[in-house]
């Protein structure tokens, strides 16, 4: 009787520890994974001008598998597939242009190579550009909006896109949480030189 009680409270014992040893195996990978993921997050936005809070995508971003970004020194891109049936939907190019000293709009927008593109002014402090199919590009339609120290942008196909559509993903941006923006910016497989 006392060696059954004794065995019991031996497994008892064991047990405990299984599942605390457990717990803490999980919450030890749980909070790697953290560690891992705010690293990443600063790494991939350590060469923008701004803070993480002051990033913006666009809406449609939430809905689309295949949606990209990069990140520059001077510049923010999203890129994605827009549509019901992705393989079908146009590509949009969304992007966060940073003014530098001596850098302009017209810089920026591509207006000055009258070969290769029209500009139009729009209002709201809007450029709708129009990029030619000549040898050396490809066509596009894109819509710029200057907002002083930054210039917005967003571009498709012509055919695909029109300046309503463009217009809309402009005005209809949010502030990525973080986790939405670490899996835009984090390429498959990505490592740094700690993981």
């Amino acid at each position: 009787m006392r060696l059954a009680s004794v065995n019991r409270k031996l497994v008892l014992t064991l047990v405990a520890l299984t599942a605390l040893g457990w717990g803490a195996c999980q919450w030890w990978n749980a909070a790697f994974r953290d560690l891992k993921d705010r690293r990443d997050l600063l790494s991939l936005t350590a060469p923008l001008p701004w803070e993480n809070g002051e990033l913006r995508v666009p809406d449609a971003v939430r809905h689309e598998d295949d949606a990209d970004a990069s990140a520059s020194p001077l510049r923010f891109d999203v890129v994605y597939r827009r549509g019901p049936d992705t393989e079908d939907g146009p590509v949009i190019h969304y992007a966060m242009h940073h003014m530098e000293d001596g850098n302009t709009f017209e810089d920026i927008a591509g207006c000055g190579a009258k070969a290769v593109r029209s500009c139009t002014t729009v209002g709201d402090a809007e450029t709708l550009a129009i990029t030619h199919d000549t040898h050396n590009s490809d066509p596009g339609l894109a819509l710029y909006r200057d907002l002083g120290d930054l210039v917005v942008s967003v571009s498709g196909e012509p055919g695909h896109v029109d300046s309503r559509l463009l217009r809309h993903v402009l005005d209809h941006t949010h502030r990525p949480a973080d986790a939405e923006l670490l899996e835009l910016l984090r390429p498959p497989g990505y490592q740094t030189d700690w993981s």
